[in-house]
């Protein structure tokens, strides 16, 4: 076999090489793409996460209940950051592109969130369910399984 790569003109050596380190550059571009699709998805299952992380941290800061207007009036401050806090859960939610919709406890977790939301904030429930809705989502393993 070398026999014949010898006497091969230098330019299709060169050739012959450059093809092989072509479509080893391929192959690895085609693991990195693979590899960065990956990591996306894991970043958008985290942002979510974190975003569930930072309303159940604003959320167990408030009282138990907000039926009375004199309570949510001192709370105000607290309830504009609980309701950004879920605009930015929502946010996230959305950025997931459908990946935890397969995740039944997480989905089922987060729409309950979504919908109540608003009861708490007008007094018609008090945080303990969604609190527990909060938990459910962070201590599912869905971000790193």
């Amino acid at each position: 076999m070398w026999h014949a790569i010898y006497g091969w003109p230098w330019a299709t050596i060169w050739a012959a090489v450059s093809a092989i380190f072509t479509a080893a550059t391929a192959v690895i571009a085609g693991i990195a793409l693979f590899q960065w699709s990956r990591q996306d998805k894991l970043k958008a299952k985290l942002l979510f996460k974190n975003a569930i992380h930072s309303y159940s941290d604003i959320l167990v800061t408030l009282p138990l209940n907000l039926q009375n207007q004199d309570v949510r009036i001192k709370n105000m401050d607290k309830i504009t950051i609980l309701t950004e806090r879920l605009l930015k859960c929502s946010s996230a939610y959305v950025s997931c592109e459908g990946l935890l919709s397969q995740n039944k406890l997480v989905h089922e977790s987060w729409g309950f969130i979504a919908k109540n939301h608003q009861r708490y904030i007008v007094g018609e429930m008090d945080h303990k369910l969604l609190q527990e809705a909060c938990m459910f989502i962070l201590t599912e393993k869905f971000v790193f399984k």
